[in-house]
């Protein structure tokens, strides 16, 4: 069931909506209130799709290629729509007890098969509530103290499984396909599931540390048993150190949607460790959403930044050897991260002199003063938005309340030189674009209902019947004849967005009202001579007198002057070739 939050299109490309955002409190720690009004751009309306108390912190959500729409709540339950429309959900699957949904973590990740009428499969990656191989649920969802969430830390770790779908409900036990990911802090935990092209499933997941000091491990006792100057936040570049077991943490991996297991040409596949067998990136701080290109085998990732730089990465080749370092912890942004480098450890000081990281594709510098958050990506291949953003890139950051966008070069790869703002006053946390064309995202609040959204492209009717219906003259708000509003009125034609519909909008109106009628000499001609309403024309072309101004363009009701009335008729009357 959607409820409109329609437009009030007062800027050129970039426009409030008449809804206001819902309160928040943080979702990543240090997050800062969205605020103020809904914007998105001109001719686009946000609104609701699924709202009221439908949610409880929902974090992830999917489209089956049968139409059903799932939605996973951090706490471990899982819904499911029959579509857009349909207002009430049913349970699909509760795992509560299993997840730890506490501080930055919970059931964060989650996708569904591609070809999900024959194989019916729901992907999930989450926080799980016990040490590796213990039994769930440890903590129920809280840290006490001792140990404390900032001392020695909660230990947990995370789980991969699928669930199988028999209509809208799980049948069967959960299929677990991967439990790793030792995690003794709250943040940098389980992030993002997606299929690749290659049909392969593919699952990124923060490096667990604590993220108040330079973590380089044994904090706490070492309860995950990292060696000495190899854990914490170096966890994510395990796979330089081969005297220990590798782990999966701060990586992107790639396996076997069915039966789990790395794949045979995967970059790492057949080393001495298994485990490494399934990573084909590594060197992320908490890479929390990912998206492939379309056309493509390339992976874009969303690396949430510690203390300065938020990070967009390229993956290119995901199967192609070496496997590629981001660089974290050593790095962040393009240059050594100041308090890892100072403690001087020998893998961060073997990059330093050996090189073999690979810089970020775009990174931004944090000015929110709560910090800064990439919590969605995703690129446009819908077919319901202007040609314009074909193979754009769109990414969320949580903390500014904002969905940026990249339009593509010639090559189809984003420019960050087109960078602009998209939307804003949100608290986004995934990115989707839907069955219809429509960007999706999740309103995600703790306190108070989580909805999701769909940005529409919707332009209203600029016909030359409503244009008539919506004049009047400067600074005189419309009053137009029933079916159309004044607000109505103003987001077609208020182009210059100074309250009224008059003269002063004809020059962007031209932009938008295909004019192939006219010569360039004639479109001139009726610039020249329009004026205000009441007001005989005053041209300053030397072939054009008022008495010919009148001629030519007194359209509507020969009333001695050239105004927008008289041009709406004269489109209506001559309409484009």
């Amino acid at each position: 069931m959607i409820n409109g939050c329609r437009t009030n299109m007062r800027r050129a490309r970039y426009a409030p909506a008449l809804c206001a955002g819902f309160a928040m409190l943080a979702f990543v720690l240090c997050a800062a209130d969205a605020g103020g009004a809904i914007v998105v751009p001109r001719d686009f309306v946000d609104e609701t799709v699924f709202g009221g108390h439908i949610f409880s912190g929902a974090a992830a959500l999917r489209f089956t290629s049968t139409g059903k729409v799932f939605v996973a709540e951090r706490s471990g339950i899982i819904k499911v729509f029959d579509s857009v429309d349909d207002p009430t959900p049913t349970v699909f699957a509760d795992l509560r007890t299993n997840v730890y949904a506490a501080y930055d973590r919970g059931l964060l990740g989650m996708t569904v098969h591609p070809n999900f009428a024959v194989r019916p499969l729901v992907y999930v990656l989450y926080t799980r509530d016990a040490e590796l191989g213990g039994p769930a649920p440890l903590w129920n969802d809280t840290c006490p103290d001792p140990p404390g969430v900032f001392g020695d830390g909660c230990v947990v770790s995370s789980r991969l499984s699928s669930l199988r779908a028999d209509g809208d409900v799980m049948i069967g036990s959960e299929n677990v396909l991967i439990d790793d990911w030792c995690q003794q802090y709250s943040s940098h935990s389980a992030g993002d599931l997606r299929f690749g092209p290659d049909g392969m499933l593919y699952a990124g997941h923060g490096e667990g540390a604590n993220f108040q000091m330079a973590d380089t491990g044994g904090l706490g006792g070492n309860p995950c048993g990292d060696p000495p100057k190899e854990g914490g936040a170096l966890r994510a570049q395990d796979i330089l150190t081969p005297g220990d077991p590798v782990s999966l943490h701060g990586s992107i991996i790639r396996l076997h949607p069915i039966t789990g297991m790395p794949l045979s040409d995967s970059p790492l596949f057949g080393g001495a460790d298994s485990n490494d067998d399934y990573i084909v990136a590594h060197g992320f701080r908490n890479p929390y959403r990912f998206t492939f290109r379309p056309g493509t085998s390339e992976i874009w990732i969303g690396d949430v930044g510690w203390n300065t730089w938020e990070e967009i990465n390229r993956l290119i080749d995901p199967v192609g050897a070496p496997v590629e370092n981001f660089g974290w912890p050593c790095y962040e942004g393009s240059a050594p991260q100041p308090s890892y480098a100072a403690k001087h450890v020998p893998i961060c000081e073997g990059l330093y002199a050996n090189g073999g990281v690979t810089a970020p594709f775009y990174k931004y510098q944090h000015t929110n003063p709560s910090g800064n958050a990439i919590t969605g990506i995703t690129f446009y291949d819908g077919a319901t938005f202007p040609a314009e953003y074909d193979g754009a890139l769109f990414f969320a950051d949580y903390n500014e309340g904002t969905i940026h966008i990249m339009y593509p070069d010639a090559n189809g790869v984003p420019d960050p030189g087109t960078l602009e703002v998209f939307a804003s006053g949100l608290l986004p946390v995934d990115l989707e674009i839907g069955p219809d064309g429509s960007l999706y995202h999740i309103f995600f609040t703790r306190s108070g209902p989580t909805t999701i959204h769909r940005i529409r492209y919707s332009p209203p009717d600029r016909s030359a019947a409503v244009l008539v219906d919506c004049m009047n003259g400067p600074n005189v708000t419309p009053t137009p004849m029933p079916p159309q509003t004044v607000a109505e009125c103003l987001r077609a034609f208020d182009l210059d967005d100074d309250g009224d519909v008059d003269l002063a909008d004809y020059g962007s109106l031209q932009d938008r009202v295909p004019l192939r009628v006219f010569s360039p000499a004639d479109t001139s001609d009726i610039v020249d001579c329009l004026d205000g309403p009441g007001a005989p024309p005053a041209p300053t072309l030397p072939h054009m007198t008022p008495a010919k101004c009148i001629e030519l363009f007194d359209l509507e009701g020969h009333d001695g002057d050239v105004d927008l009335r008289d041009f709406a008729f004269f489109i209506e009357a001559f309409p484009a070739n």
